[in-house]
């Protein structure tokens, strides 16, 4: 019996380009008036869940911007260094298999 491992890896790199007004605000972490998303509008531009923004900010990954109950903003220049974190380390699935001889 022999055993044989493959290892695929994969890379995808999205663009989401939305319409409407930017939101600037000031950032206490990068000390000046960015851009800000939500944090759903972060969850697309990142292809990833909500969940996993808010994940990124917990591990401060990226800057969070509370300016009131429920009204919460992602520093997009901090959500760009998150991706680009991530893009360096991609997704690598290992599977296994079996085959007889």
């Amino acid at each position: 019996m022999r055993t044989a491992e493959v290892t695929i890896e994969t890379e995808e790199n999205i663009v989401v380009r939305t319409a409407g007004r930017r939101t600037s605000m000031w950032c206490s972490c990068c000390r000046r008036k960015v851009e800000m998303v939500t944090p759903e509008q972060a969850a697309a531009i990142a292809n990833v869940s909500p969940r996993t923004i808010y994940r990124w900010v917990e591990g401060e990954r990226v800057h969070l911007n509370e300016v009131s109950i429920g009204s919460i903003f992602i520093c997009l220049g901090s959500l760009r260094g998150a991706i680009a974190a991530a893009a360096k380390t991609p997704d690598t699935q290992t599977v296994k298999g079996v085959s007889h001889d």
